[in-house]
């Protein structure tokens, strides 16, 4: 009896082996023409998900891509061509969905969804940890958070801004410091007269102390916030410092896993020269923003990861002059300000771990549904999903 079950086993054992063989060979065929594509889309690469454990994503591969869509349809018919020559049947059919139209694409195989690529112009180490906080500062993953894998997230970037350091050429800015504190009190003083629990709708990146010739980075929870903020504003440099003129400058910003975040510079300029004072981020608009309020209780300063993903964005934007071959002393002196508060704002997330000051500020919109409806209202940019058959 023990032998026919024996031998049962290593009948069952020669059966599966080969369909084992098949999907390793599967797998190293997706990887082999992901690896061909990449060649031919060099400004293209392949995420290291092990690397970063925190970037969010249920597909076993991610791409970040100058031009999603036609890195996936390149690699597709490469795919076909191999199958059509070899008759594997491995890639029937082969499906290309939009989850957002020119900018994030996935690729089904066999109702599997393998291959994420997404829109990015310039990827570095900077991006990847910043989206890295970004996903950490959901609230689903932010209580379900890892000490060892956070505090390998933590060794990496102190060696990233250690390296980063050693590539900045020393430099000061000019800017008056005071003009800017000045202002951003008399803007939430009167914020808080204008606009309902207006306490509730501003969430200060790093509080006030930790700024010196650098713009302010704000959140807004209300889509009010915005104009409302730079009128004021205006008012004030009517009344105080009627030599300069007031401006704003709404930005692009593509980052991947956020389509929906947008910034808006607001400055003041006399002659040549500017104060940037505030940059306005619209995110507590649409997810819920870790944070603490400040002992005036006229708004919030943001949770350590939050402080982390914006440092990590500033810094990643400035790369994109260095790309641009765009230069400026003040950026430089940017540059160190950031890298350090990059190393402090460390010091102070072991400090503040499980704090229960903390509080949640801004509303919840779903990122699916708002894909949804941006591909609903740009048809003109292409099909949601394409199938490819032999």
């Amino acid at each position: 009896m023990m032998e026919s079950q024996l031998n049962w086993l290593k009948s069952l054992a020669t059966k599966i082996q080969p369909s084992l063989n098949a999907k390793k060979s599967f797998y190293d065929l997706i990887e082999y023409y992901i690896n061909s594509t990449l060649k031919q889309y060099p400004s293209s690469i392949w995420v290291d998900i092990k690397r970063y454990p925190y970037l969010v994503s249920d597909f076993e591969y991610v791409i970040f891509s100058e031009d999603p869509q036609s890195f996936c349809k390149t690699m597709i018919c490469d795919i076909l061509n191999y199958d059509a020559k070899n008759k594997t049947g491995y890639f029937k059919p082969i499906i290309l969905n939009a989850k957002l139209l020119k900018k994030e694409y996935f690729i089904d195989f066999n109702n599997n969804r393998l291959i994420y690529v997404i829109h990015c112009s310039l990827t570095n180490e900077f991006l990847l940890n910043s989206i890295t906080y970004h996903s950490l500062s959901f609230p689903k993953m932010f209580y379900s958070l890892d000490s060892d894998k956070i505090s390998n997230c933590f060794d990496n970037l102190k060696s990233l801004v250690s390296i980063s350091k050693k590539e900045i050429v020393s430099a000061k800015n000019t800017v008056d410091y005071n003009i800017r504190k000045e202002i951003f009190n008399k803007v939430v003083s009167k914020l808080k007269v204008d606009i309902k629990d207006s306490s509730n709708s501003i969430i200060l990146v790093s509080s006030i102390s930790d700024y010196t010739d650098q713009a302010l980075d704000i959140i807004y929870s209300k889509v009010v916030i915005k104009n409302t903020f730079y009128d004021i504003v205006k008012e004030i440099q009517s009344s105080y410092y009627k030599e300069y003129k007031c401006n704003m400058i709404n930005h692009t910003i593509n980052v991947p896993y956020d389509f929906r975040l947008k910034k808006s510079t607001v400055y003041l300029e006399k002659g040549k020269h500017k104060i940037y004072l505030f940059n306005l981020f619209n995110n507590g608009c649409y997810e819920p923003i870790p944070c603490y309020l400040t002992p005036n209780k006229l708004y919030y300063v943001s949770h350590e990861f939050v402080k982390l993903r914006y440092y990590l964005l500033n810094y990643y934007t400035l790369t994109l002059f260095d790309m641009n071959n765009i230069v400026n002393n003040n950026f430089n002196a940017y540059k160190q300000f950031l890298l350090n508060r990059i190393l402090a704002t460390i010091g102070e997330y072991k400090k503040s771990y499980n704090s229960s000051e903390l509080q949640w500020v801004g509303i919840f919109r779903d990122i699916d549904y708002d894909k949804l409806k941006f591909n609903q209202s740009n048809r003109y940019l292409g099909p949601a999903s394409e199938t490819f058959l032999h």
